[in-house]
């Protein structure tokens, strides 16, 4: 015998309480972007009945921060940074954003980077800074563009290490012109100090660069600090 087909449709059921909410939270939103973000929950909302778990703590989140409790809170945090956390955000804004381009790894804090760069209005959240400024390689960086450099502008240095066996002089790695290459200079031959204020890029002791320029080369080299030393001439 056959079936005798339902007529019954099924219906979503909303969730009134959520999709009002962000009914009346959109129009006191300003920021183009998480207008955007309200008007796809509500559709969301709207076509399933209710918001996935992450979704429902993304808007908790938005709703908080449009509350008076949550301004007030922004408000202050504002005054904080301002007042003494912006130096030390640019300088790690900075690391970021040269390993973003100079790195194979991970592009961590990139985009964060970069919004802190370009707008001097941006001020990151209170849980992006303490991620992105207070890590232990961020503050290593830190650290080191703040310290005053060991050679000054105009210095003579050396490189540090041994000759090979051969006696034919020390051979290091260096940076010309962004791109790496070797060189081997005779021991104890002299360098000059160009540049001594270049950002710390390497969460390393001695990790502060400076160019050097060889005597009798016309090539100036990007070196690390800790491969350089005082010249005795």
């Amino acid at each position: 015998m056959k079936k005798k087909e339902s007529n019954k449709v099924n219906t979503i059921v909303s969730d009134s309480d959520v999709t009002q909410s962000i009914e009346s939270l959109l129009p006191r939103v300003k920021e183009s972007k998480t207008k955007e973000f309200l008007e796809s929950l509500l559709g969301s909302a709207q076509r399933w009945g209710k918001l996935t778990e992450r979704q429902q703590e993304a808007f908790d989140r938005v709703e908080y921060n449009h509350s008076d409790e949550g301004i007030a809170e922004q408000e202050a945090w504002r005054e904080v940074y301002l007042e003494g956390l912006r130096e030390d955000t640019l300088i790690a804004a900075e690391y970021y954003d040269y390993m973003a381009y100079h790195s194979h790894g991970p592009r961590y804090f990139a985009d964060a980077a970069k919004s802190i760069l370009d707008n001097p209005d941006y001020i990151p959240s209170r849980k992006l800074y303490e991620k992105m400024v207070l890590n232990k390689y961020a503050q290593k960086i830190i650290e080191q563009t703040k310290a005053d450099p060991l050679y000054s502008e105009g210095d003579c240095v050396m490189m540090r290490g041994r000759p090979q066996s051969d006696g034919s002089g020390v051979m290091r790695i260096f940076t010309v012109n962004n791109k790496r290459v070797w060189k081997n200079y005779p021991a104890g031959h002299v360098f000059v100090v160009v540049d001594n204020n270049l950002p710390c890029v390497k969460a390393v002791k001695g990790g502060r660069r400076y160019l050097v320029l060889p005597f009798g080369d016309s090539d100036i080299l990007e070196v690390e600090e800790r491969h350089i030393k005082k010249a005795r001439i």
